[in-house]
Order: C-alpha cells, then structure tokens, then sequence
C-alpha cells in the first residue's frame, strides 16, 4: 500500500508566516510532486493508494485553515517513544 503525504510546514518558518513563503511554496510543491508520483506508481503496479493528501486538502478547505494552523506547541519523539512504557508514543513541548 502507498499513501500520499498530508501537508507539511517548513521547519524553519514560524507558525505566523506567509503560505506565501517561497520556504512554504517550494515544499509544497515537492510534496505535489511525490504525491502525483505515487499516484502514477499506484496505478502502473496495481498498488493500493491511501489518498491521505485530497482528504486533508479538502479538510483545510472546509475549514478555512492552512496547514501551519493544524499544527501545535508538541512534537512527537521517537527516542521518547521507544523509552516510554505504556502506549508507546511520547511527545515533547517544541
């Protein structure tokens, strides 16, 4: 199975930056890219696709929001999480 990506934000601007950004424009074009791909390799190899990217664009959409506003003052750490008993995720302040 292969899904296509949801949206992300560049790590180096803040929050309240423009989508406008060339930072933000430029990963969201390669993100663009790779999801057409995948769809592309989906189809060519009979793989099934997660659709994850339409559905999230049509949830930013309904919503009035870009992907920085989904985003929130915790990020998820692996080495946390694999030191963390119980439901294996851990997350940090950012």
């Amino acid at each position: 199975m292969l899904w296509t990506s949801h949206f992300r934000w560049p790590r180096d601007l803040p929050r309240d930056g423009s989508p406008d950004d060339p930072g933000a424009q430029s990963l969201y074009q390669a993100d663009e890219k790779r999801a057409d791909m995948l769809r592309e390799v989906a189809v060519k190899y009979g793989c099934e696709l997660a659709e994850v990217r339409e559905a999230f664009r049509a949830y930013l959409k309904q919503h009035d929001l870009y992907p920085k506003d989904t985003l929130r003052g915790r990020t998820w750490s692996r080495t946390s999480a694999l030191t963390t008993r119980g439901s294996g995720m851990a997350s940090t302040d950012a």
